[in-house]
């Protein structure tokens, strides 16, 4: 297997002339599956594909034999099968007619993923991405090879569920890492069981990440949704994904690790939300530990924890309450079986109580009637209705009401929360008009950033409130170029925001000059090498790149070279 080299195409692993691999069971010439590439398939003249892993509507993904450091590393391959096809007898992808520009726009989307990735290499949390290349008309990614496995085979071997002494150290690592994911403006919308991995050392890493559209319905691709996992506004065609949408699958995640039950699809509960409370299942689960869970849960993306590191603290500080605003039927059920019973008035009591309320009505009325200038029901209607007023303001309240010159309503925090979600929700519309004006800051473009009237203010219905929104910062950093070709550096352009052409934003253009002493096609250098951009004056990044030199035409002979892969 493998010609000189003698390994299973399954695991990589050196097994010799064996047919059969004692390592993983394989047995040589399994049949594959003939729309992916075949084992032993060569890639980018160093990459020995091995068996196919696994595949959705975005790509595949194989084991391949790294033949430079010799190890085995994992390819994933661009391939949308709505869009195209791979040539018969080939390795070259075909895109359908009529596909074309959904097919490229795709590819840049998996690329800049990729480019993302790869920059990460700090984050031992999160699966490593070594190198990207192109070739068959598509686009690879060589990742890591994890030698562990799934959180599905994990707690399978763990009678299903683990206690949450084990969970806290388990997950820790991954909340600082997805912290950090977020803060590059990465989504991974597809936590689950299947996508994180648990190596021989007991380390966590988080993989499957993948472009949004294979994770949300109505795309070009066909979607790929963790049943249980995916929160709601996935499955929506006009709801915004974000860390609250990973906060949701991470939530669900340790449910099941601390349940051993997974919870019931977002479009389900949709319908009819019968989710239990996690430590109604398991009662030896801390009930703050529960509560975090059940607020990372709501189905409302705005009432739902919002970000990870939110979760991270609710998780293990037992006194960082979260406030669930809308609780589960289970909840509800739980909060008033741990209410003491209230003792209920004996009948006699209450004929008494009616009698007197009555009595006193009856006085007051009476008493009104015969007060100088009283003159007619008007008058001693509005002082039945004063009085009555005083009697039920006894009562308990329990809505929010600010009391305060026919002021109903307490303006919310909408301070950090993003402008869409807040225009979108019906319940704050119907409250409030919103004035919107865009300024620069440091929070993520369509975030609140100051707020009039302030939180907590009393306000009557239909009362102005007026939103700062975040146009994002007001200068863009120019990236490094050190080694990078035109058309990665220009990848790495739009990734930060800087477009070519002519924008209403900062943007970039491309100038060719001699420089023998870069390679054709490379940067040389930039208009403002570090430096930033004022988004605000519309700057424009000069990009200057080595361009081709004119040799003559007998110094272009080459020899072809042997095809030394071929085994």
């Amino acid at each position: 297997m493998l010609g000189k080299y003698q390994r299973c195409i399954s695991c990589m692993k050196e097994i010799g002339n064996n047919n059969v691999c004692p390592y993983c069971g394989y047995i040589e010439g399994s049949p594959s599956l003939s729309a992916y590439l075949q084992p032993k398939t060569v890639l980018n003249q160093r990459y020995i594909v091995g068996k196919l892993l696994s595949y959705n509507g975005e790509g595949a993904t194989y084991i391949a034999f790294d033949t430079v450091i010799e190890a085995a590393v994992e390819i994933r391959e661009y391939m949308p099968d709505t869009l195209c096809d791979r040539a018969a007898g080939g390795s070259s992808i075909v895109v359908k007619q009529g596909c074309e520009a959904q097919y490229k726009a795709l590819m840049s989307d998996f690329a800049d993923l990729m480019r993302q990735l790869s920059k990460m290499r700090t984050l031992t949390t999160v699966v490593q991405v070594y190198e990207i290349f192109e070739q068959n008309n598509t686009l690879y990614a060589v990742f890591e090879h994890i030698d562990g496995i799934t959180l599905r085979q994990y707690l399978n071997e763990n009678a299903g569920e683990i206690d949450w002494e084990e969970a806290s150290k388990l997950f820790y690592p991954l909340f600082n890492t997805l912290a950090a994911v977020h803060a590059s403006n990465l989504i991974h919308r597809g936590i689950s069981p299947e996508n994180i991995i648990i190596n021989h050392k007991g380390e966590i890493k988080l993989t499957g990440f993948s472009i949004s559209s294979l994770r949300a319905y109505n795309t070009e691709l066909s979607p790929q949704l963790f049943g249980g996992y995916a929160a709601p506004e996935q499955y929506s065609t006009n709801s915004w994904h974000g860390t609250w949408t990973d906060v949701y699958a991470l939530s669900a995640v340790i449910y099941k690790a601390l349940t051993g039950t997974m919870p019931p699809e977002a479009t389900t509960r949709s319908v009819n939300d019968n989710l239990v409370a996690p430590h109604i299942l398991n009662p030896s689960i801390p009930k703050h530990v529960s509560r975090a869970i059940m607020a990372g849960l709501l189905l409302s993306s705005e009432q739902r924890t919002q970000t990870v590191t939110e979760l991270k603290n609710n998780l293990y500080h037992p006194e960082a309450a979260p406030v669930v605003v809308t609780p589960s039927k289970t909840e509800k059920t739980e909060s008033a079986a741990e209410e003491p019973e209230k003792k209920k008035l004996p009948p006699w009591a209450i004929a008494l109580i009616i009698t007197s309320s009555v009595l006193i009505i009856a006085l007051v009325i009476l008493f009104a009637l015969v007060l100088p200038g009283s003159s007619g029901t008007a008058t001693t209607s509005k002082n039945v209705s004063s009085e009555m007023s005083s009697v039920v303001s006894e009562a308990p309240v329990t809505s929010t009401v600010v009391s305060d010159d026919n002021k109903d309503f307490a303006v919310p925090n909408f301070i950090n929360k993003s402008w869409e979600s807040i225009g979108n929700n019906e319940s704050y519309t119907a409250l409030f008009e919103f004035q919107v004006e865009y300024a620069w800051s440091d929070l993520a473009p369509g975030y609140v950033v100051s707020q009039d009237p302030q939180p907590d203010t009393a306000a009557a219905v239909k009362s102005k409130v007026k939103l700062v929104v975040s146009k994002g910062s007001q200068y863009i950093k120019v990236p490094a170029h050190n080694n990078m070709s035109q058309e990665d550096y220009e990848a790495e352009l739009r990734r930060n925001g800087i477009k070519s052409g002519a924008t209403d934003d900062v943007s970039y253009v491309i100038v060719e000059e001699e420089n023998p002493a870069v390679t054709p096609g490379y940067v040389i250098r930039t208009s403002h090498d570090d430096g930033s951009l004022d988004r605000d004056k519309k700057e424009v990044l000069t990009v200057y790149v080595s361009k081709e030199v004119a040799v003559s035409s007998e110094d272009t002979s080459s020899e072809e070279g042997s095809n030394w892969w071929e085994w």
